[in-house]
């Protein structure tokens, strides 16, 4: 008997065994039949570029959390939550019932030697094993020379494509490009490296937005004069200046201090020529003026919708004089009278905070409880703006632009000097007195310090814009430099091309005397601003 009950408790034992085994495996065989799907659609926008990863999970799947990760990032999102890691809650899926799972990221390029790279991952870390991948970049149409390491693809013009199967993603993780673009990208070939607006709140709503942009174009004779922007609809443009002055508005290409906002197709773009070009680094700055609508309750996003991202945004809103803030969102914020301030560190359309404030108004109007002692101050003002142009025309230059004129003037001679000897041997050259093989070596000889005298003259010239007995020599020093390094440019794209026999010989002449009609317009109009270079320090 004692016999039998052993027997039947042991049975009874490996049946219930068998039973966990089996609620063990099951979930286990759902994991493993299901499958994960990775799409990623990667957009160039020249210094920077989108990526969007759709990760499709296809049933059964017996439900819980999955973890996914993305590295690499400017800044990346994936359901409203900013970060680069995420654990995200999959329902449980049938046989065929899928869930998707969007992952937005922002990667920088960089530049790299005389182009430029990007890295982006083929497909977010996923907790699951990824079944397959789809990766397709796109860049701009003005985009040469594409080099894709890293994976197996395919080149269709400006798209690049690539596809891999689970296997393959075990060895493949990354995606390495290179690539440079053509002379009409250089508009675009710029970072803003700093943002500060300044939110007015007095009847309607205008933003003056300071914009430091820093120069991205990587070829040592080429530089950044010409800035664009897309201006989205109902963004109204009233000014664009600097710290010396409001540029002007023109109808044509914008010349230096200039700006012109136009259609192409269904896009308004705004272009803008700052007073000074700028190098692979260089930044200058800028502010541009313009009105959205009326309010009492302003939102806002951080970042203008015409910016892609900026490493160092501040924000700061002016309610009107005398008001009283209701509240401020987001926090942390920085609350002064009747302006809140915010800051923000990368900031990007991705990470693009909604800013709210609601404010109270004055209950007398500024302008009312201070007229009267306006019209006094008003007398006043005008008596002592009278006595001080009086004072001013008696006024010598001060020391410091007489000093700032004397470093100008020295950079100038020391350029001039150069100038000459480099112009003289491109005209001997082009006229074929001077053989190929000298040639090459008086330029290695001496470019490399004609092109640091160049930038040094540059700098010069930028510092004395601030000075205004200096502004209009400075202003067209600027624009005589950046033509002679637009000269040495031509020259070296049109050796390159002679000696690649990328050229025929008439064509090679053709251009090379247009070079040297520049040549020639450049020297004379050294001998001009010597002379009113040697004026300003006398």
């Amino acid at each position: 008997m004692k016999g039998l009950e052993l027997k039947r408790l042991t049975a009874a034992l490996v049946v219930l065994a068998v039973a966990l085994v089996l609620m063990t495996v099951q979930p286990l065989s759902s994991l493993s039949s299901t499958e994960v799907h990775v799409q990623g659609e990667v957009e160039v926008e020249y210094t920077y570029a989108n990526a969007t990863y759709t990760i499709t999970f296809r049933g059964p799947y017996p439900g819980g959390r999955v973890n996914i990760s993305l590295a690499g990032a400017f800044t990346s999102s994936c359901q409203g939550v900013v970060s680069d890691s995420w654990s995200i809650d999959v329902p449980q899926l049938v046989e065929g019932e899928v869930f998707e799972v969007s992952v937005e990221a922002m990667y920088l390029v960089s530049p790299d030697g005389y182009g430029y790279s990007l890295d982006v991952p083929v497909a977010p870390e996923v907790s699951l094993p990824v079944s397959s991948c789809n990766l397709t970049v796109r860049f701009p149409n003005d985009t040469i020379d594409i080099n894709v390491e890293g994976a197996p693809y395919t080149l269709e013009e400006s798209t690049v494509k690539v596809s891999l199967n689970e296997s393959e993603l075990l060895n493949v993780s990354c995606l390495s490009l290179a690539f440079n673009f053509n002379a009409t990208a250089s508009p675009w070939l710029y970072r803003v490296k700093e943002l500060t607006r300044d939110v007015f709140l007095d009847g309607r709503v205008t933003v003056v937005d300071h914009v430091t942009v820093e120069g991205f174009v990587v070829n040592p004779y080429d530089r950044l004069s010409l800035v664009c922007f897309k201006v989205p609809p109902g963004l109204v443009v009233l000014e664009v200046g600097d710290m010396a002055g409001p540029f002007k508005l023109v109808d044509r290409n914008p010349r230096y201090g200039e700006y012109r906002v136009y259609q192409v197709a269904n896009e308004t773009l705004l272009q803008v020529r700052p007073r000074v070009s700028l190098a692979l680094g260089e930044v200058t700055t800028f502010y541009v003026k313009y009105e959205l609508t009326e309010a009492s309750q302003l939102m806002l996003e951080a970042l203008p919708p015409y910016i892609g991202f900026t490493e160092l945004l501040t924000v700061r809103v002016h309610c009107p004089p005398g008001s009283s803030i209701v509240e401020a969102e987001p926090n942390p914020c920085h609350v002064s009278g009747s302006t809140v301030t915010y800051t923000f560190v990368n900031a990007s359309q991705l990470y693009n905070p909604q800013i709210s404030v609601t404010y109270n108004p004055p209950l007398v109007p500024p302008v009312a409880s201070a007229y009267a002692a306006l019209v006094a101050v008003v007398v006043v003002i005008s008596l002592a703006g009278w006595i001080a142009r009086r004072r001013l025309l008696k006024r010598k230059p001060s020391v410091k632009a007489s000093e700032e004129a004397k470093r100008l003037a020295s950079a100038f001679e020391a350029y001039m000097e150069l100038s000459k000897r480099m112009w003289r041997l491109h005209e001997d050259h082009i006229k074929g007195r001077v053989k190929d093989s000298t040639y090459r070596k008086r330029l290695r000889e001496y470019g490399k310090t004609y092109m640091e005298s160049m930038r040094g003259l540059l700098e010069t010239a930028r510092r004395s814009l601030a000075v205004p007995q200096l502004a209009k020599i400075a202003q067209r020093i600027c624009e005589h430099v950046t033509e002679a390094m637009s000269v040495e440019e031509q020259l070296s794209k049109l050796e390159d091309m002679r000696r690649s026999k990328k050229i025929t010989k008439a064509e090679y002449a053709r251009k090379a005397e247009e070079i040297r009609k520049r040549i020639e317009r450049l020297k004379d109009e050294v001998k001009t601003i010597s002379s009113k270079v040697s004026r300003a320090i006398t």
